[in-house]
This record gives structure tokens, sequence and C-alpha cells, in this order.
């Protein structure tokens, strides 16, 4: 044989053995009908499941509070109430920590790892607690 008919054979085994590979590849996809079958899934939180609960920022610089809600997944007052002072804490201080909270008939106790609170965020959690929790008053753990 001749050189150029080497490279023209040796050209078309090459195509050939790409050709089959494609028409194994063609073979195992799935077909159109199964890939209609697949069911997509969107997962969301439908909206009456959410409640709007309020919480109040505070600058370290300011002592006036200002409102803001909060969207959250219904569950118990209590609850509702540490998922806000918890976004108003990390909102007031990256350092301070929201260690607990204490209920009683008639008081809500707080407690954090720090203990120097300026008047406008005690303000703020007083006003959230009675807005949550319909008691007006809080006290803090040492």
């Amino acid at each position: 044989m001749s050189k150029n008919k080497k490279v023209t054979f040796k050209s078309t085994a090459i195509l050939l053995v790409i050709l089959i590979i494609l028409l194994i590849v063609k073979i195992s996809m799935a077909s159109k009908n199964k890939i209609g079958e697949i069911e997509v899934r969107k997962v969301e939180v439908k909206a009456e499941e959410l409640v709007k609960i309020p919480a109040y920022a505070v600058d370290k610089d300011s002592d006036s509070p200002k409102k803001y809600a909060i969207s959250t997944k219904e569950a118990a007052t209590s609850d509702l109430l540490q998922v806000a002072v918890q976004d108003m804490t990390k909102n007031y201080s990256e350092d301070l920590e929201l260690k607990n909270i204490y209920f009683s008939d008639t008081t809500v106790y707080y407690e954090f790892n720090k203990k120097d609170l300026s008047e406008g965020f005690m303000q703020a959690l007083q006003m959230v607690t009675e807005e949550i929790m319909g008691i007006s008053e809080i006290n803090f753990i040492k």
C-alpha cells in the first residue's frame, strides 16, 4: 500500500471508532419519554406559614430604637421572642450573645454574655417583650 492509502485507512478507522463511541453514548442516554417523567419539585415556604414579628434595631451610638419586622415560621410565642431578641442582639453587637430567656407570669428574665447594655438596647428589649409576650416587666440575670 502506498503512504496515502495508509493515512486514509488510519483516518477512516479513527472516524469509525469515534462514530461507534457516539452511537454507544446515544443508545445509553435516556429517551425523551423518560426525561418527561422526571418530576421537578420546588421547595417553597408557604406565605401563610410565615409570621412577621416585631424587632428593634439599636445603634451603639444612638439610644433610639427603630422598629423592623422579621419573617419566620410560626412557632410558640416564647420561641418567637427568642428569634426576635437573637436578631436584635446580632444587629446590636457581634460580641453580644443571648444565653437564655426565663419566663415567669409577670416578668421575662434575659441572660446575656455581657452586662454592659446600652439604655436604648434595654428599652428595645422591653418594647419587643411587651409586643410579643404582652409582659412589660423585664429583668437581667447577672
